[in-house]
């Protein structure tokens, strides 16, 4: 998050409390890989199809580290 980089990370835990999935970056259960991938499908089609996509999450990432 801190390099602007869309994040995806564990459900659990520390990531949990820090991103806003959906707006900062994206909440995974890494038990489901099927759902896993597909978030990361959708993700990635969606900013192929928007551009401000990618950047939008980047900054919604990096304001919630400012936050914090």
């Amino acid at each position: 998050m801190t390099c602007g980089l869309p994040t995806f990370a564990t459900c659990n835990g520390g990531p949990a409390e820090i991103i806003v999935n959906g707006k900062s970056g994206f909440h995974i259960d890494p038990y489901q890989g099927d759902q896993v991938s597909q978030l990361l499908v959708d993700f990635f089609e969606k900013c192929k199809v928007d551009p401000s996509h990618w950047d939008k999450i980047s900054h919604g990432g990096l304001k919630r580290i400012e936050e914090k």
